[in-house]
């Protein structure tokens, strides 16, 4: 049980450090506000901060040539964008699946 308790602190120490900046970024844009300041929308902009964040991580951490202190600022950028960022990305995708002909 020792070392199911180690791999599970190992995984939490991976990604929590991502997540912790993703979190500042969505912070920060709460903070700058405008918006509606509300719990329900604190809470969905932290998540959806956390949520984008680790997704840039994730993606950066297999790009060698991405130095460490770049790819942190990119997960503090991408925990600011959020929703945004998700916004955007899904219109893209949505386009490029649109032309792919499955037949």
């Amino acid at each position: 049980m020792p070392d199911r308790l180690s791999s599970i602190a190992q995984l939490i120490g991976g990604i929590a450090p991502p997540i912790l900046v993703a979190l500042g970024g969505g912070a920060v844009r709460v903070l700058r506000g405008p918006g509606p300041c509300s719990l329900r929308y604190v809470f969905a902009t932290i998540v959806t901060a956390a949520f984008t964040g680790y997704l840039t991580h994730a993606a950066l951490s297999s790009v060698p040539a991405v130095p460490d202190g770049v790819r942190t600022a990119c997960v503090g950028i991408a925990g600011y964008a959020g929703g945004k960022l998700l916004d955007i990305v899904a219109e893209r995708f949505c386009k490029v699946a649109g032309k792919v002909d499955l037949e």
